[in-house]
């Protein structure tokens, strides 16, 4: 099958991610983020190779750093939303949930002047123990969500669902709804073994598997 592939980043604080910072003290303000050098050189990268992305942005860093979500945007490429604090789903309420969503929609709208129509859940906690959430990104105007992974893999758990874009139900995340609109664009996944999906997007499996590995499993995807 051949695959469409859009490239994306989570524009997020390196230490967002509870599996560093449980080894990390309370108090990161102080932390070198690492944000504006480490951005500009990919900026630098995908202008060289005449790429455009989907960056999905955390709220918190967009109100730290909005020049550099403005040059995102003049660079061409879609500023999306991680939420705003890096929480995941299931620790919030629906009502603690929605105060991120409007609050991060707010602060994108502001700073490009476009407000986003993507969506990206913070350690990808999207499923139907929080498919509530669907309902509050449709309010907000998002049209997508990329928080799927088709594969039933640690520590992202997903299920078996398509591994090309699908509409979402909003009774069960892996199934589509043939009348639905919202749409899912889940994670990548290599398939050259029958009845295994690996998964290859995300930080986590990008540090776990060789280059000369992950390359081959990308490059079975867009031959």
């Amino acid at each position: 099958m051949k695959h469409v592939s859009i490239l994306t980043f989570d524009l997020e604080f390196w230490y967002n991610s509870d599996f560093i910072k449980r080894h990390l003290p309370r108090n990161c303000d102080n932390l070198d983020d690492m944000v504006l050098d480490s951005t500009n050189q990919l900026l630098i990268l995908l202008r060289k190779n005449k790429t455009k992305a989907t960056f999905f942005v955390l709220g918190s860093l967009a109100e730290k750093y909005p020049e550099i979500i403005v040059q995102i945007a003049k660079d061409g490429h879609e500023i999306a939303s991680h939420g705003y604090s890096h929480k995941v789903i299931s620790k919030l309420t629906p009502v603690e949930f929605e105060s991120e969503i409007k609050k991060s929609v707010k602060i994108l709208n502001d700073i490009v002047g476009k407000k986003p129509i993507g969506f990206r859940a913070p350690i990808f906690s999207l499923n139907n123990d929080t498919k509530w959430a669907i309902r509050i990104l449709k309010k907000y105007g998002f049209r997508y969500d990329s928080s799927v992974f088709p594969s039933r893999t640690q520590p992202f758990l997903g299920g078996d669902v398509s591994s090309t874009v699908y509409p979402l139900s909003e009774e069960d995340v892996f199934l589509a709804d043939a009348k639905g609109r919202f749409l899912e664009l889940p994670l990548a996944v290599y398939e050259g073994i029958p009845g295994l999906k690996i998964p290859i997007a995300g930080g986590f499996y990008f540090r776990l598997f060789p280059f000369p590995i992950l390359e081959r499993m990308i490059s079975y995807r867009n031959p």
